[in-house]
């Protein structure tokens, strides 16, 4: 009967244990599937964010160089505009003395020995510019700075690309302004290089007193004045949280950067990061192989007014006209703290 007694126990207690063993077994690999599930679907989750953060942050970046590129873009067409507007306006101003000795003096002769005397010193566009006055009928040079030039005649006088110049203005000349605008060709007497450059002269002819009065500007020059005011514009920008640009050439010389400034001039070709790339190198080569699209680049560069070098993605486009390579980007870590 005692033995009958235990194994009914026994019965009664395998019944009432193993399912529950069974149950808690099954549960804790319920458990342990549901928890990682979750941590790989938590993973896959995270993973998606941070792609799409980064598309993101790269589309931005990508939309801030077209901002910087179209504004670069604008103000390049703008120095044809800008040197044609001045030029003009100094033979505005001339016109204007020639006006007033032909209301002061009654004879040609000394009409046109008084206009020589007033214009011959004057000196503009940061003491590059000056008048140039030649007889329209014999060519015969009566004003320039250069006194070798005084009295010659300029009937076969050439510049560097061989265009006669008389015969050029003449052209320029052949409305009803008698004036014009007529690009020559010369090396810059106040620098010592072998280049030639391009100039915009702007010649008008006074048909009474039979003379041409006419000046101009280097367009080099010009496209300086307008670089300088574009990089300065460029260098106070900055937009998000640590958005700002830079600026290289092809050369890799450093044009812009607002948390380098000491070192604008500086060739970059051999400046690393923390990886050992040799970034600058790989900026241009990127850029110009790119050229007319941009570019995204990964590297590790400082965060500003830092000594931290993180992750960074930039996109880099290449202005051909300026050789300049444009940048911008986003550092990983803030992408990092944006999923957190």
């Amino acid at each position: 009967m005692l033995k009958t007694d235990n194994f009914f126990k026994k019965i009664k207690k395998d019944l009432f244990v193993k399912p529950i063993v069974v149950i808690t077994i099954v549960f804790i690999s319920l458990l342990t599937i549901i928890y990682f599930s979750l941590n790989q679907y938590k993973s896959y989750q995270l993973n998606d964010l941070k792609q799409s953060i980064i598309q993101r942050q790269k589309e931005y970046a990508k939309e801030k160089i077209e901002e910087a590129l179209f504004l670069i873009n604008f103000e390049n067409q703008q120095v044809l505009n800008i040197i044609k507007k001045s030029v003009k306006e100094k033979i505005d101003s001339a016109s204007s003395i020639v006006k007033y000795c032909k209301n002061k003096y009654k004879s040609k002769k000394i009409i046109i020995k008084n206009i020589i005397g007033l214009l011959k010193n004057m000196r503009f566009f940061e003491n590059r510019g000056y008048y140039f006055i030649y007889d329209y009928k014999n060519n015969i040079v009566l004003s320039h700075p250069r006194n070798e030039f005084i009295g010659r005649d300029m009937s076969h006088f050439k510049d560097k690309k061989g265009q006669v110049l008389v015969k050029l203005y003449k052209k320029t000349m052949d409305n009803k302004s008698n004036a014009g605008f007529a690009w020559i060709y010369f090396k810059k007497p106040f620098i010592k290089d072998n280049k030639t450059y391009p100039k915009l002269v702007y010649v008008k002819k006074f048909p009474k007193l039979n003379i041409v009065i006419g000046t101009g500007e280097y367009l080099d020059e010009v496209e300086k004045k307008v670089k300088k005011e574009v990089l300065k514009m460029l260098e106070n920008q900055r937009f998000g949280k640590n958005g700002y640009y830079w600026i290289h050439n092809s050369g890799y010389t450093l044009l812009m950067h607002p948390y380098r400034k000491k070192d604008i001039g500086k060739n970059d070709k051999d400046l690393i990061d923390k990886k050992g790339t040799k970034i600058i190198k790989m900026f241009v080569e990127k850029a110009k192989k790119a050229y007319p699209n941009g570019v995204f680049v990964e590297y590790y560069w400082y965060k500003p007014n830092t000594k931290i070098m993180i992750k960074k993605i930039s996109y880099l486009k290449y202005f051909k006209k300026w050789d300049w390579i444009v940048g911008t980007g986003v550092y990983l870590d803030d992408i990092e703290k944006i999923i957190n």
